[in-house]
């Protein structure tokens, strides 16, 4: 299961790792262009969108994580804010409003409708883990 994750906190992330402003061709130059490629890639996702009107733009934390691995270059810092990054949403399977139906149908009882497992929507809380 992908976690969905705000693009903005991902790309606030990666400018406080932040460039150098190193010398051309030097080690520390690779980094920059790293950090830049990284925002670059996050800025390009494609976005998946909780409801109609949602200021918050989720991108898929696996796909990018994949995508800046593909550049062949990906810092530990730049995993680490992707991995850090709190997820937008919360899976009516793991949230404290999803119940089970006399009709064994697993319902939502804030949206009042029926919820898979992958399902989620940003009145989701999650449920206290054990």
């Amino acid at each position: 299961m992908n976690d969905l994750i705000d693009r903005e906190q991902v790309i606030n992330a990666l400018d406080r790792i932040g460039g150098t402003g190193a010398e051309a061709e030097s080690w520390a130059d690779g980094w920059d262009k790293a950090i830049d490629e990284a925002i670059k890639i996050v800025r390009n996702m494609p976005m998946k969108r909780l409801c109609r009107g949602s200021p918050v733009k989720l991108i898929d934390a696996n796909a990018l994580e994949i995508a800046i691995m593909d550049t062949g270059i990906y810092p530990a810092n730049v995993r680490r804010a992707i991995r850090k990054a709190p997820e937008a949403v919360v899976r009516c399977n793991d949230c404290i409003h999803r119940y089970e139906n006399e009709e064994n149908v697993y319902v939502c009882e804030v949206l009042d409708f029926s919820c898979g497992d992958d399902d989620f929507c940003s009145q989701g809380r999650r449920k206290e883990t054990e």
